[in-house]
């Protein structure tokens, strides 16, 4: 009988790996660069985080309103009225309120990009049927870390516009409301920013007697057709708007 000889025993793994070549001064550089990276990532994702946190608060807080009035077309009537942060699906309905009031138009890629960026500062106004009859349209503005002349964070309103038919029921402040309370309360926002053009005394009583925004300069030609415009600030640190919204 032949005896089947056993194969020769594997030796285990080794694990031990080879450390790789020191060089002076490197890895410790190299080391705190990573950690303060590090730090500086884990930073963003915290803010990034809770940024998200306060999207979703303000999503679920729409503000219905019953509006008593008369509007500029001279109808008197009860209007059952939804003001509620702005979505993507929103924006061919705002694009269209921008269209019919206002000559400063925007093409949907600035749409999206305001959508996307800064959702949480931007609402819609929809009517019972689920129309859109006003918006106001906010980004943020903050420097960059190496900017010399660094501003503090703030707001600037790109565009407000109702529907004609629904004005002078108190659309415009109560979406200016909703947006200058998200700015403070999201991003700790100074102040917020607009532009007007000299002319629209409406938008300037608006702005300065009913909301408490105040001329910084005259900015002229500042628009296409060469008006000059009016750009106004709001300190929002003193006044973040919360006892306005009723």
């Amino acid at each position: 009988m032949t005896m089947e000889s056993s194969p020769p025993p594997i030796p285990p793994p080794s694990w031990d790996v080879p450390a790789p070549p020191f060089r002076p001064g490197v890895e410790e550089d190299y080391s705190g660069r990573s950690y303060e990276e590090a730090l500086k990532i884990s930073k963003k994702i915290d803010e990034q985080i809770a940024i998200s946190k306060k999207a979703m608060e303000r999503k679920k807080q729409s503000v219905q309103i019953l509006l008593l009035g008369q509007s500029e077309s001279g109808k008197s009537s009860v209007l059952k009225m939804l003001l509620r942060g702005s979505q993507v699906d929103d924006l061919l309905g705002m694009q269209a309120a921008n269209l019919q009031n206002l000559p400063e138009n925007y093409v949907m890629k600035f749409w999206m990009y305001h959508a996307m960026t800064w959702p949480q500062i931007s609402y819609v106004a929809e009517d019972h049927k689920g129309r859109i009859v006003g918006y106001v349209l906010a980004k943020i503005e903050e420097s960059n870390d190496d900017d010399k002349d660094k501003e503090p964070i703030h707001g600037h309103v790109n565009s407000i516009s109702v529907l004609r038919s629904y004005r002078r029921l108190g659309l415009a402040k109560k979406l200016m409301l909703l947006s200058q309370k998200a700015m403070h309360d999201v991003y700790k926002a100074e102040y917020v920013s607009l532009h007007v053009r000299k002319s629209n005394k409406a938008a300037i009583g608006l702005y300065r007697d009913t909301l408490g925004f105040e001329v910084a300069k005259v900015e002229k030609k500042y628009y296409g057709d060469g008006e000059d415009a009016l750009s106004m600030r709001l300190n929002l640190k003193d006044d973040p708007a919360q006892d306005k919204l009723s």
